[in-house]
């Protein structure tokens, strides 16, 4: 996965930061980023034990450097919109150099339509690292680049006041940089119809479905197929939905039918947001890991590569709680999930995951902040006797200026990660630096 940036990312990079001439003026959607914004940073930081090996063996301190050049924004004119999540990070190792790297990871995403978007074309490019084996150490070695380019057509008709029939078709092709078992290309329809039940509320019908192709594998083909009634409903300070239905992938082996099930609530009081969410659903290996890590450097660690193929059910639920100001100068947020994955031709592969996660952000002038994160994460795969897996602790605290000089900020961090592998081993280690971030571009 190392080495020299393809020219292929060369040039999505380049039409990340230029390519936003879409005219018109910027405008935001809700959550987006209004306009652009170019970022430069530079990180670097001691590690104590960059080999992540146990107490019992000879550890190696090395320097670790990180330079990063990120693109985010939101761009909208009368006939496209532009959204684009990009960073190149070049990372330099002082002691193991073979963990050197040049990567592109991040979303962009190009909609080609006119400006009411009834109908339009979606280009988009996705590019994130994953684990090979969840069990492994955290290691460059044990990574994948995984990227996915889709492309999708959308198209609304309005049939009536208050009914929408929507429908859209696409093509995503998958590609690994080292597990060619997992390349694969998939061809996705569907089709959903919403009547607005009340000026709050919405009902409907959503039927979906892909074709799953894998290109360097014989007689593995998948087929889903997911058909479900939804609601939502949106109030001032309570929205919630619910959707339940039924799902079935097949492959040449095997058929699986399992229900879908999707219900959330976010109730928001003034500075606090609470989000409750379950989903169940079946899906395939194709993509490896669903899930971004919270800490540097953000590597996906559920899902499966290196050689397996299947299909696999996933139940989840989710709770997050934000307060924006529990104190006048202070904000906090304490996030939930559990995890459940069921493997259809390797049951020994059945896992159970539980993420916990903490941060506390104190900013007493606009000249200084603080802030400490902490995460802790129990892996354990249930069908394996003696059970296998690991329990996880990581804590990160800094110290920002986020007006050293102008367009810059200044970060001065140190953390800890501490892995104990069941049955027995492990491994943790310790590390301390500083990060400068300087903004070349905002619009």
């Amino acid at each position: 996965m190392g080495g020299s940036v393809r020219k292929k990312y060369y040039a999505l990079f380049v039409f990340a930061l230029g390519g936003t001439g879409t005219g018109g003026q910027a405008l935001a959607q809700t959550g987006d980023l209004l306009g652009l914004r170019i970022d430069a940073a530079i990180d670097v930081r001691s590690v104590d034990n960059a080999a992540l090996r146990p107490d019992s063996e000879e550890q190696i301190k090395e320097t670790q450097t990180f330079a990063t050049l990120s693109a985010d924004g939101h761009l909208k004119g009368e006939w496209s919109e532009f959204n684009t999540e990009y960073r190149l990070e070049n990372r330099r190792h002082s002691e193991i150099s073979e963990n050197d790297e040049t990567v592109i990871l991040g979303d962009l995403k190009l909609i080609l339509g006119p400006q009411h978007r009834r109908y339009y074309l979606e280009l988009s490019h996705s590019s994130r690292e994953v684990s090979i084996d969840p069990l492994a150490e955290d290691l460059p070695s044990n990574r994948d680049n995984r990227e996915i380019y889709s492309v999708s057509a959308h198209g609304d008709l309005i049939s009536g006041r208050g009914n929408t029939l929507s429908l859209w078709a696409g093509a995503s092709d998958i590609k690994f940089d080292e597990n060619k078992t997992n390349e694969s290309r998939r061809f996705s329809v569907g089709a959903s119809f919403d009547h607005a039940v009340s000026p709050v509320s919405v009902s409907g019908v959503v039927l979906t479905g892909y074709e799953l192709k894998y290109q360097n594998l014989d007689n593995s083909d998948v087929q889903y197929g997911r058909a479900a009634v939804y609601w939502r409903t949106a109030l001032r300070r309570i929205s919630y939905g619910a959707e339940i239905g039924g799902n079935n992938i097949k492959s040449d082996t095997d058929s699986t039918t399992s229900p879908s099930i999707s219900a959330d609530l976010t109730y928001r009081s003034g500075l606090q947001t609470l989000l409750v969410a379950y989903n169940q659903y079946l899906s395939d290996t194709s993509q490896g890991g669903q899930e971004t890590g919270r800490f540097q450097p953000r590597v996906e660690v559920d899902g499966r590569l290196g050689d397996v193929v299947d299909q696999y059910r996933l139940q989840r639920f989710v709770v997050s709680w934000t307060h924006d100001q529990i104190c006048a100068v202070c904000t906090m947020s304490i996030d939930l999930a559990l995890d459940q994955e069921t493997y259809v031709t390797f049951p020994e592969l059945d896992s159970r995951e539980m993420r916990t996660g903490f941060e506390f952000d104190y900013k007493p002038s606009r000249y200084w902040g603080l802030s400490l994160g902490a995460n802790f994460r129990d892996f354990q795969e249930v069908k394996v006797e003696p059970r296998t897996g690991y329990d996880e602790r990581q804590w990160e605290l800094s110290v920002n200026f986020p007006q050293i000089v102008r367009n810059g900020m200044l970060e001065l961090f140190t953390g800890n990660v501490k892995r104990d592998l069941k049955p027995a081993g492990g491994y943790d280690y310790n590390y301390v630096g500083a990060r400068f971030i300087y903004r070349l571009y905002e619009r």
